[in-house]
């Protein structure tokens, strides 16, 4: 069965291209860009197309370099890095940044080695390739390589855990610290819970990288061992409860080959004793005053910071107030929340213009009245330097949110803001545009079309879009993936069309891109698409969504027949599993294609509905989600009459693997089997942002029984043949700590449980092979369970 399993969707799974960038030139000629693999190599690259005004129906984009090969790194902390953004590992180009003003250059990473591409002309002729940085053995790992704003020739990266900067090829600086001390990488909670992957910033506006120094020395250290195997280096993991890694910021000054490494003149933590987590930063447009966006340790506050040139060692306020023109003389809190559930961070954090240096203004997002919205934030500074008010400006409104991920782009020239919202209802993300200026009106203008997703990568913070210009964007819908027919490409380019009175922009599709080679696995029909449905929730009060998949002989079955049932669950924050996205429930054909039906269904907790529909988490994970899915569970079999509800198996993965187990203790009559993968089990082992933001801090041993598996045990079923339990040896997200933990209760409360080990795997099943195999010992086992 395994082989059977292996073949399907892969290829319909990929997206194409990630990574995408957009340019122009004073023509309003544009170049796209993107990472994908072409169909005749195996290594991922970068690739381009023009785009005119007279562009063609389709455009295909090619590779921009021709053969060549990178070398790739092969460290631990390379596969790690991945894990966090939840991409895979592949060959060949990692990530790139480009400069688009003359002279243009391109920078790219292989993980291994840093490489400039210089143009004779506009991108993508006469391509000149320059190493910068490698390591011939493959062994380091090198990231987020940048090309200095302002000038093109200072290149700065982190490789080996620390800051490098190059001028015209040749190492200028190279940052030093103690072994548990790192430059420039973001500790583990805040690439995974806080979704921040950088720690370096160049100012937009003169030689100046702001670097975040990460001291771990008090944190937590795990190791990871599988059986055969060299163990590995030990990790920084801080537990729930623990001491988190202690983050301060550092400013590199560059004149020339000179670089000056000065830190603050006092601590942010010595200055504000409640800050724990520092979620993001940046500068103003000056390009030497710093923003930040900083929460407490239980993440019920969260401010945006200022923090003025002075502040830095050897530098002090000039003792002529004219000079310092009214800007503050020491760090300014500019605005806070304060909520009794918890705070989420965001990107949706952008300075305008700094017009008078006594007045800074923001874009922000907010969820003080439950669903997010932008912001004005307009903050006037005396002329001592002290902060005299901000003032908060409503952009948006109404029963949906912004997203958070996304980030947004500011035209200050039109005084224009483009962000992504749910406005067209809560399973359908789009980009939109809205004014800054007049915040009276608040109107907001759709730029994507109806019925269509935009996808957002978690590492990309902000949108392909030239205020302008256009915008480019990979799209999706729910009824199916790509066809390689004309229209029906996922990725499009968008010309915006601005009216002569002044207002918001309209867009129309220019073009639609695609790549040569666009094959297909695996040809979908109409019975293969999902039931869509919404009720009336009666735990909530709100509106819930559930996907159904149906089994293909569904659709001429004449007899009522009832289906055995694949409970395909998440339920827990920050994610929403029904959406109109193909992707979603593509994956999950292989078991209708088997005569399953398979139900996904969100409850609350779940995001982008708004604070009030996530907050009932609060103190209480694993019971609200278990409820809702319930009531799911039932109310799609009484409007489908097609699920034999004596016949249910719940699966799930991370935090899904948690419900699962949750769902089959607390409901052992109504699932008949439990398959639960890299679950968490006991709160005391995960990390602290993601326990403490929903458990509280600091947290109580009452809270931690009620809402771990480990604490409610007893109630697991006593037939053999209900419960198996999925775990990577190598997971360090979600350590088999949990796993064993569960196991050391199981056995002591004479519970039976099947346990399946994959020795290579990490938090995700990333091999094809570990994968099929997964999934054909998940059918054989929930089979047999149906049977007894």
């Amino acid at each position: 069965m395994a082989d059977i399993l292996l073949k399907p969707i892969r290829s319909s799974l990929g997206v194409p291209f990630s990574r995408l960038a957009l340019t122009a030139n004073a023509n309003g000629e544009c170049t796209v860009y993107a990472l994908g693999t072409p169909s005749s190599s195996n290594q991922q690259t970068i690739l381009t197309a023009e785009i005119g005004p007279s562009a063609s129906q389709v455009v295909v984009l090619k590779p921009l370099l021709q053969h060549e090969h990178f070398r790739n790194s092969k460290s631990a902390e390379f596969s790690l890095q991945c894990e966090r953004q939840r991409v895979s590992a592949v060959a060949g180009i990692s990530d790139f940044q480009i400069h688009s003003q003359a002279p243009y250059s391109l920078l790219f990473t292989t993980g291994a080695e840093i490489v400039q591409c210089a143009f004779d002309g506009a991108p993508p002729s006469g391509p000149r390739l320059t190493g910068v940085w490698g390591d011939p053995k493959g062994q380091a790992f090198v990231f987020d390589a940048q090309l200095c704003p302002i000038d093109p020739g200072l290149i700065a990266f982190v490789a080996e855990r620390q800051i490098h900067v190059h001028r015209s090829g040749r190492p200028i600086f190279v940052s030093h610290s103690e072994r548990h001390i790192s430059n420039g990488v973001p500790s583990f909670v805040t690439q995974e819970e806080f979704d921040r992957f950088n720690g370096i910033w160049w100012s937009p506006a003169c030689s100046r990288l702001l670097y975040e120094q990460v001291n771990e020395g008090d944190v937590h250290t795990l190791t990871f061992d599988c059986p055969g195997k060299e163990p590995s280096d030990p990790m920084r993991y801080p537990v729930a409860g623990s001491p988190n890694a202690h983050s301060s910021l550092r400013m590199l000054f560059i004149n020339g080959d000179m670089v000056e490494d000065r830190g603050l003149r006092v601590e942010l933590k010595d200055r504000f004793p409640w800050l724990e987590y520092l979620a993001r930063a940046g500068f103003l447009s000056d390009g030497k005053t710093v923003w930040i966006q900083a929460a407490n340790r239980a993440q019920t506050k969260l401010c945006l910071i200022l923090i003025p040139e002075w502040e830095w060692q050897g530098h002090s306020p000039p003792f002529d107030r004219s000079e310092l023109a009214c800007l503050p003389t020491s760090p300014l809190i500019l605005f806070d929340e304060f909520c009794e559930s918890w705070l989420n961070s965001h990107n949706l954090i952008e300075p305008l213009p700094l017009e008078h240096p006594q007045h800074i203004s923001f874009i922000y997002g907010t969820e003080s009245l439950s669903d997010c919205h932008l912001c004005r934030l307009d903050s006037e500074i005396r002329p001592t330097g002290q902060l005299l008010a901000t003032q908060e400006r409503r952009l948006t409104h109404g029963p949906w949110s912004v997203c958070k991920s996304a980030g947004v782009v500011v035209d200050s020239v039109r005084g224009h803001v483009f962000f992504v919202a749910n406005i067209n209802g809560p399973l359908e993300m789009t980009i939109c545009v809205t004014g800054y200026r007049d915040t009276t009106q608040r109107s907001v203008q759709r730029l994507t079309e109806q019925g269509w997703n935009y996808k957002n990568e978690r590492t990309a913070s902000s949108l392909a879009l030239i205020p302008g210009v256009g915008f480019v964007c990979w799209l999706s819908h729910l009824d199916g993936p790509p066809q390689c027919s004309k229209n029906n490409f996922f990725f499009r380019f968008h010309v915006l069309h601005y009216p002569t009175d002044g207002g918001l922009p309209t867009s129309e599709v220019l073009c639609q891109l695609d790549t040569i080679g666009c094959t297909i696995s695996r040809r979908f029909h109409a019975v293969d698409r999902p039931l869509l449905i919404d009720y009336k929730s009666r735990n909530s009060g709100r509106t819930h969504y559930a996907l159904l998949l149906r089994p293909r002989e569904h659709a001429t079955d004449r007899e009522g027949t009832r289906y055995p049932v694949v409970h395909h669950v998440y339920g827990g924050p920050g994610i929403q599993t029904v959406r109109a996205d193909w992707a979603i429930w593509v994956q999950l054909l292989k078991f209708s294609d088997l005569g399953f039906c398979v139900l996904l269904a969100d409850g609350r907790g779940s995001q982008n509905r708004g604070k009030d529909f996530e907050a009932p988490l609060k103190v209480a994970l694993g019971t609200v989600e278990v409820a809702d899915q319930i009531e799911a569970l039932n109310e799609v079999a009484l409007r489908t009459c097609c699920m034999d509800l004596t016949r249910v198996a719940v699966q799930g993965w991370s935090y899904g693997g948690f419900i699962s187990l949750m769902s089959i203790a607390k409901h052992p009559e109504i699932y008949r089997a439990c398959v639960a993968g890299g679950a968490v089990t006991d709160w005391r082992l995960y990390d602290t942002a993601y326990t403490e933001r929903y458990l509280g801090y600091p947290l109580f041993d009452s809270v931690l029984k009620q809402c771990s598996v480990v604490g409610v045990v007893d109630k697991l079923p006593d037939e053999p043949g209900r419960v198996m339990i999925v775990h990577g040896l190598l997971d360090e997200n979600v350590h088999f700590r949990h796993t064993e933990a569960l196991i050391e209760a199981m056995l002591k409360a004479g519970k039976p449980y099947q346990l399946q080990i994959y020795p290579s795997e990490r938090h995700g099943i990333r091999s094809s092979e570990s994968a099929a195999h997964l999934d054909a010992t998940f059918i054989h086992f929930i089979c047999k369970a149906f049977d007894g």
